[in-house]
């Protein structure tokens, strides 16, 4: 049962009305209050206090750390059922960081053990040592990857640069997109590898996933959930107590979109920017997702971010966008990219000029934590800096 026209998802009423009947008076879902983080977190505590518990954290770049009390088992035993894109025979190489309790890296050696493979915890590599790697990881004979893709894509490089020609059949991705330049460089390296990918939070765990046949970033929502698009970020209820933590309308903060998948299976879905994403420039609202992806389908331009002047904070207007990418494009043809397919940037750009600059780099900043690329980051005007002396 599909409980509104753009809700994503089956599942009985019979089953939702069982959740309904544990937490309150609402009748239906419409009418049940969206959890908060903290209802979450009591309700996935009280669901995995009968067994082996797992503290992972989300936050910490900006704020303040939030922990999570999860069942151990992650899930995975339910995934395995649907989503199994390791064989006994693989050895993975976890390319996820340990991070400050970043479930990503718990997980992924767990989904590797579940699945009877060998696990290579090894975490992120940094620039210098892939290539220092590259002859034990050969010899352990390494076949699945696991990781971020901006990580992931690398390390092909790095193992490109080595001359090594690890026999990689499974790419795992997850956490960040999939870009055209990040896919070319994996597949440049590993061109017999097959892609699979998953969606979630590390309050939920998997939410949703991608097979080897579907397009890239078309993922399908498990069974057991439904999920309801919506402009303040899509919301998520869970019906089947197998996934690692309860759900009742929770907020997953990003804007989820229904699709549809050459794959033909049900329940599609492709992943938009945070809904804190859209920042003023000179009056003009602009996404920064949005610009992000317009950077990045200008052709030889690998990975992008957006950098706020004069913006040390989310709630502070810039006074100027940086468009950073790595790779081999232009800044020219990057910039005039931008302003042909954005009438509010091309708006601003004509009346002031250097408020949107767009430059080539050889990297871009990064989570600390995680490692994946920031879509934004920050720095302070010219104005602040002269001011403070430096």
């Amino acid at each position: 049962m599909t409980f509104t026209p753009s809700a994503i998802g089956n599942v009985a009423g019979s089953d939702v009305a069982r959740i309904l009947s544990g937490i309150g008076s609402a009748s239906t879902l419409a009418d049940a209050e969206p959890w908060t983080f903290v209802e979450l977190q009591d309700a996935a505590a009280r669901s995995a206090s009968r067994q082996g518990r797992l503290v992972v954290a989300s936050g910490g770049t900006t704020g303040l750390p939030k922990l999570t009390v999860i069942r151990g088992d992650m899930g995975i035993p339910q995934l395995l059922r649907l989503w199994s894109p390791l064989r006994s025979d693989d050895v993975l190489l976890n390319l996820f960081s340990p991070g400050r309790l970043w479930g990503a890296h718990y997980f992924y050696n767990a989904l590797g053990l579940s699945s009877g493979a060998d696990v290579v915890p090894i975490g992120v590599l940094e620039r210098g040592e892939a290539a220092d790697w590259a002859q034990a990881l050969d010899q352990l004979n390494v076949s699945a990857l696991a990781g971020a893709p901006n990580v992931l894509a690398a390390f092909a490089d790095a193992m490109r640069v080595a001359g090594t020609r690890l026999s990689v059949r499974t790419v795992i991705w997850s956490g960040e997109p999939m870009t055209l330049g990040r896919m070319r460089r994996l597949r440049q390296a590993f061109p017999e590898a097959r892609f699979w990918a998953n969606y979630g939070s590390i309050e939920t765990f998997v939410v949703g996933v991608n097979w080897p046949e579907c397009e890239v970033g078309t993922l399908h929502l498990l069974p057991g959930q439904i999920l309801e698009p919506d402009a303040d970020g899509a919301l998520l209820t869970r019906v089947d107590d197998r996934w690692p933590a309860p759900a009742v309308r929770y907020r997953t903060g990003d804007l989820l979109i229904g699709a549809t998948c050459v794959c033909a299976r049900p329940d599609a879905f492709r992943v938009g920017p945070r809904t804190n994403d859209t920042v003023k420039l000179f009056g003009t609202r602009v996404s920064c997702a949005d610009i992000v992806a317009q950077a990045l389908s200008t052709s030889d331009a690998d990975e992008a971010q957006v950098v706020l002047a004069g913006a040390p904070g989310p709630t502070v207007t810039p006074d100027r966008i940086r468009v950073r990418y790595t790779g081999s494009a232009e800044p020219s043809a990057v910039r005039s990219s931008l302003l042909d397919s954005h009438v509010g940037l091309r708006f601003v750009a004509g009346h002031t000029p250097e408020a949107v600059v767009v430059e080539r780099s050889t990297d871009l900043e990064r989570n600390s934590r995680t490692h994946k690329v920031l879509t934004v980051a920050y720095e302070r005007s010219r104005a602040e800096a002269e001011t403070t002396g430096e």
